[in-house]
């Protein structure tokens, strides 16, 4: 129990909740801190002023040479691209079973494509595209779930 606790269900618990806070990060927006050599920098255009400047400066025996100074920002950022590549990484998986679950369903719904499937054949096509957009959108949940049982 221990064993499969620790090295099967926390990693992928903690792996399925770190991306998705990560994804909720990106789309929701966060603060970073930037750091950048001059206060007109393009990636620091929208962050305001400067909250801190640290000046680097290299001594070479008795002279000081090179001077070099940093200016720090604190910038409010979205990205909301990143975050939907996020959550479109977590669902992969679901999304690279989606042939598994057609076949699955077409076989336990008795469905022959063609034709002549009629409108109770095309009912039950549309409840094997529904199923399998579920199937794939909770495919999160039944990782979690499944671990859970082979503990």
């Amino acid at each position: 129990f221990m064993s499969g606790l620790v090295f099967s269900f926390i990693p992928t618990a903690s792996d399925i909740g770190s991306d998705g806070y990560l994804a909720s990060r990106f789309i929701d927006g966060d603060f970073y801190r930037k750091s950048v050599p001059n206060e007109t920098y393009p990636s620091v255009k929208l962050c305001g002023e400067p909250v801190s400047r640290t000046v680097n400066e290299v001594r070479n025996g008795s002279e000081w040479i090179d001077s070099k100074t940093e200016y720090h920002f604190v910038c409010f950022e979205q990205d909301p691209i990143f975050g939907l590549i996020t959550l479109g990484l977590i669902f992969l998986p679901g999304v690279m079973c989606i042939d598994y679950y057609y076949r699955e369903l077409l076989v336990k719904l008795r469905l022959e494509l063609g034709c002549s499937m009629g409108c109770l054949g095309l009912f039950k096509l549309l409840i094997v595209i529904l199923l399998i957009f579920f199937c794939c959108c909770a495919f999160p949940i039944q990782i979690m779930s499944i671990k859970l049982a082979c503990l």
